[in-house]
Order: structure tokens, then sequence, then C-alpha cells
């Protein structure tokens, strides 16, 4: 077994007053278990991230979401933006880069309980160590990495589904750690444009 470095956090790593304050999220964004009961399952999937910069400190945070695959085995693909691992937003990835996932936290159930924001972070019990990065493009800002393990039925996790057809949806919802605050949601009703970069359409569709 080779260790490469340890981290000891004795203080909350979610506590981000130094970074974002608590319920910073847009009034678009509405608490997860609120509302829009049709999304109960997708909710599931989504997971805040909890990022190791520069001097070994939790003081960055960005979303991703468990995202299924053709055999639908339950290998855990993890979909996240290419952007968060971009360290020094010059539109490549370095190898370290690239490894840096590996010290990730992944943080599941990260949301209140009821429609009202609650007073304090919520208390989060669920969460992997690390991932292996799989694949990345710049145009689409996306990154698709491999969790170290999957999420266990304590979890209470659910893997989102794609489609990758011409039929863009013409509604949808955005789940999201939004500014790093709890789980939160919000709905759009236009159709979704199809960028000339991409090469398929964001998700709609669920296994």
């Amino acid at each position: 077994i080779h260790i490469d470095y340890m981290v000891h956090s004795f203080k909350d790593i979610l506590n981000k007053d130094h970074v974002l304050d608590f319920g910073d999220a847009g009034a678009c964004n509405k608490n997860v278990l609120c509302e829009h009961p049709s999304w109960c399952n997708q909710r599931r999937s989504v997971v805040n991230i909890a990022i190791l910069t520069q001097g070994n400190h939790f003081d960055a945070f960005c979303t991703g979401a468990l995202l299924t695959n053709e055999k639908r085995d339950h290998r855990p693909y993890f979909l996240t933006a290419r952007h968060c691992l971009d360290n020094n937003e010059n539109g490549l990835l370095s190898n370290d880069e690239k490894n840096q996932v590996q010290d990730w936290i992944y943080i599941f159930n990260y949301q209140s309980d009821e429609c009202s924001d609650p007073s304090f972070n919520p208390q989060v019990i669920s969460s992997i160590s690390g991932a292996e990065f799989v694949s990345s493009r710049f145009a689409s800002d996306f990154a698709l990495l491999e969790l170290s393990a999957p999420p266990t039925g304590e979890f209470n996790s659910f893997y989102s589904g794609w489609d990758n057809d011409n039929n863009n949806s013409k509604s949808g919802a955005t789940i999201h750690h939004a500014s790093g605050d709890i789980k939160k949601i919000s709905l759009y009703d236009n159709k979704a444009k199809k960028s000339k970069f991409f090469d398929s359409v964001p998700f709609t569709k669920t296994w």
C-alpha cells in the first residue's frame, strides 16, 4: 500500500463562511425536497463535491451527478463540469488537474428536509472519497469520472439516465448545489438549444 499523503479535517468542511455564505443560492432555486415530485428520483443522483485546493484545504465546491451506462450495472460513473478541474482556467487539463479528483469528497444528501431554509447546515453522513478521471471535453464543459466505490443502499442514491437523440426537451429541471448551497431545483419551460459544439443533448430520460 502506498500512501501519497493524508489530510486531517478537524473542522466542518461544509462550513463555507470563508468561501460562500450558507443559503447563498439565488431565489429561483428552491429546496429540492420542497416541490416537483416528478423529479424525486433524479434529485437523488445529484452530489455536492468538496474540492481540495492548494494548501490542502476543502474550500471550493462543485456539483455532479451519478450517471448510468448502457449495461445498467451500477458502475459509479459521475458527470460534472470540466471547469471544476481546470484550476488555472487555460482550457487545458494537465495530469495533475485530472488526478486531483482522487482527493475530492463526493457528498450525498446535502439538502434540507423541508421547504424552508434551515438555520444551520444539514447533517451530512453519506460521502465517498476519491474518483478516477475518465474523459472530458472543453467545448461542452463536461468531465466524466468514476467514483472510487459505488454508493451503498443507505445513500438512497439514483443513477440518472441520458439520451443522445436529436429531440431536445421542451422543458426540464436543473438540480444542483447552486453556489455551493444545499441541493436546489429550478425548472425551465423553453426548448434547450443544441450548441454546434455539442455531440449530444442534455439527458432527459432516466432508467
